[in-house]
């Protein structure tokens, strides 16, 4: 009968041909889960399977599997951490004498046991010379009257003190097709292999019969491709964010933990139109089953624009055969509530019949932003380009200059909520060209500008400006 809050570990060889052969392991008392496993597609498997904590265990254990000649060695283990005992795995197949269990990546504490698994596809077939000083738990085979018939497994383990990858295997009697399978688990002593105590005094001391406990506070997780969108001024200091791209940082191992960002908002430390305003992130929060050992760190170091609001004007005046709209006959219409802002001049109407006609004044153009982007070193048939999210309404302007010795090295730039079209190309028979693009009035702009061109070497700058006519 296994001891409460031992661990027990399962190595299954079958004959199958595919991986999940092994379908789920019932014990009670006990929550198997698979570590590890390789499939041979020529007809060998093996599977690491293991079920931490035990309590009240019983002594039979069932292996559910497809209906296949197999066999298993299963060991009960104390010293292996009780919750997320898994650190890393690896697996791997072959044909030869010489059979490997795949090598893992590196450990994450030093304390740990490595289980291996050799899966060999006759009974009469034997592993020797086991690799890297494991040692060979117990084997077993399928009792099928061919010995060719039959599944072999071989149960490997050994125990380590330090850090670093993990790996073993051995020779098979008989050169043939194999699996190999290896799953490390955490020692409940993560370093060191145990106390020790000196000083003057430690002679009054001992170890023996140690008590007492640690805290372990939450980890503190970060996360990054967050940015804040621009917008249009509207007295506000309320912000969005652009969450597409968001991930965590500093997740332990295998641990589930889930970025919720439904409730992400941004607040700009100033609410005037400006360019690099500060922009302070929150409602970011975590969910999943290991959330509780963690705490978020919000993001910092964000920045966005706040663009100037183009004013709407409306007002009465009787008809005089002009165009001319003056000041003192107008109104802001969509000022926003507590500001002062005084009209002044004048500007022109479209018409000057009686009813109702459009108002035009001289905009000046103001560059929002500007973003680079180039091949490279070798040649390439696109530019990338990533720009933050252009406000409604702004054009986006692009200047680039490529190796070409002809017009129309660029064919086209592509960007969602946006139309390019090329104002204007120049060339030079040496060896560049210079071209200029723009897409007026975007709409729903996306962040990402995809140059497209002849395969050369080239360079972008792209800029939004706002100002600009629309059409």
């Amino acid at each position: 009968t296994p001891v409460n809050g031992n661990t027990m570990v399962a190595v299954i060889s079958t004959r199958g041909t595919s991986t999940g052969r092994v379908t789920s392991i019932s014990q009670t008392g006990a929550t198997w889960s698979r570590a590890s496993q390789a499939a041979n597609a020529n007809g060998t498997t093996t599977e690491i399977w293991y079920a931490p904590n035990v309590s009240g265990a019983g002594t039979a254990i069932t292996i559910n599997q497809s209906s296949l000649l197999s066999a298993a060695v299963v060991m009960e283990y104390s010293g292996i951490l009780t919750a997320s005992p898994v650190d890393v795995a690896a697996n791997t197949t072959g044909n030869s004498t010489a059979a490997s269990t795949g090598t893992t990546a590196t450990t994450t504490q030093a304390n740990e046991l490595l289980i291996g698994g050799i899966g060999l596809l006759n009974s009469g077939y034997t592993l020797g010379t086991i690799t890297n000083t494991f040692t060979s738990v117990a084997n077993s085979s399928s009792t099928n009257g061919t010995a060719g018939n039959n599944a072999r497994v071989y149960a490997l383990e050994k125990i380590v003190t330090a850090t670093g990858t993990a790996t073993t295997g051995g020779t098979v009697s008989t050169s043939s097709q194999w699996s190999g399978a290896i799953a490390t688990f955490k020692a409940a002593l993560p370093s060191g292999t145990s106390f020790a105590i000196s000083g003057a005094d430690a002679g009054n001391y001992t170890l023996s019969g140690v008590s007492g406990s640690m805290t372990i506070t939450a980890k503190a997780l970060t996360v990054t491709g967050i940015t804040a969108n621009n917008k249009v001024y509207d007295g506000l200091d309320a912000g969005t964010l652009n969450t597409g791209s968001a991930a965590l940082v500093g997740i332990v191992s295998t641990d589930v933990v889930t970025l919720n960002a439904s409730a992400a908002t941004g607040t700009f430390v100033s609410l005037n139109a400006a360019n690099g305003i500060s922009v302070t992130a929150s409602g970011l929060s975590l969910s999943g089953a290991n959330a509780g050992n963690y705490t978020l760190t919000q993001p910092t170091g964000l920045t966005a624009n706040i663009t100037r609001l183009p004013i709407v004007l409306s007002g009465t005046r009787v008809y005089d055969g002009t165009t001319v709209a003056s000041s003192t006959n107008l109104n802001i219409s969509n000022l926003v509530s507590g500001d002062v802002v005084t009209l002044s001049g004048t500007g022109s109407l479209a018409a000057e019949l009686v009813g109702s006609q459009a108002i035009s004044a001289p905009a000046t153009p103001v560059r929002v932003q500007s973003a680079t982007g180039n091949t490279g070193g070798t040649a390439a048939t696109t530019i990338s380009v990533t720009v933050a999210a252009p406000a409604n309404g702004n054009t986006m302007v692009a200047v680039i200059s490529t190796r070409g010795t002809s017009s129309g090295r660029v064919t086209s730039i592509t960007q969602t909520g946006a139309t390019w079209t090329r104002a204007a190309q120049s060339v030079g028979t040496a060896g560049t060209t210079t071209e200029i693009w723009y897409a007026p009035n975007v709409s729903g702009a996306g962040t990402g500008v995809t140059i497209t061109q002849t395969s050369l070497l080239s360079a972008a700058v792209v800029m939004e400006y706002s100002g600009i006519l629309t059409a």
